[in-house]
């Protein structure tokens, strides 16, 4: 059972450009499978040759996050500027996530856009300390939702 939570997108510019014709396009055109591609880390522009191929989402998770913010140096300032200003570790760690997060949705817009939601989403796991509380999850859930608030968020968990 997934719990899944998804803000709508606004109608704002976002960023990408046309590429030539890959097998992922035609697998959403000829066959409605949309393709996503499940990794985030800094830059989040490094998405941008992914969804020219045709990549029509985005999903990650505490394990994707974790081997990127230790595998690179483009968290070492934010984190370090989160922990001195009083941020305990996971709040920091999820003040890195919220803004990958909503750093790939501005990415997306434009599929969200002109498919009228069917696609372009960006989503992120709860953290998986909560795979036994269903209200926890659901309180986390609702608290990624209001936090991103960003066009083509979905929050979940798979719950045990």
């Amino acid at each position: 059972m997934f719990l899944v939570s998804v803000v709508r997108c606004s109608a704002s510019g976002g960023n990408g450009s046309a590429a030539k014709r890959t097998t992922l396009h035609d697998l959403y055109e000829k066959e409605g499978q949309s393709p996503w591609y499940d990794n985030l880390c800094r830059p989040v522009t490094d998405l941008l040759p992914f969804i020219a191929r045709g990549v029509r989402g985005v999903t990650s998770n505490p394990a994707i996050f974790q081997k990127a913010i230790s595998t690179s140096n483009a968290y070492n300032d934010q984190f370090r500027t989160l922990v001195e200003s009083g941020k305990d570790i996971e709040s920091a760690y999820w003040e890195l996530v919220v803004k990958d997060i909503q750093d790939a949705c501005k990415l997306f817009e434009p599929i969200y856009d002109q498919t009228e939601a069917e696609d372009g989403y960006v989503s992120v796991e709860v953290s998986p300390r909560l795979a036994d509380d269903t209200n926890g999850t659901v309180e986390a859930s609702k608290y990624q939702t209001v936090t991103i608030v960003r066009v083509c968020f979905v929050s979940y968990s798979s719950l045990t």
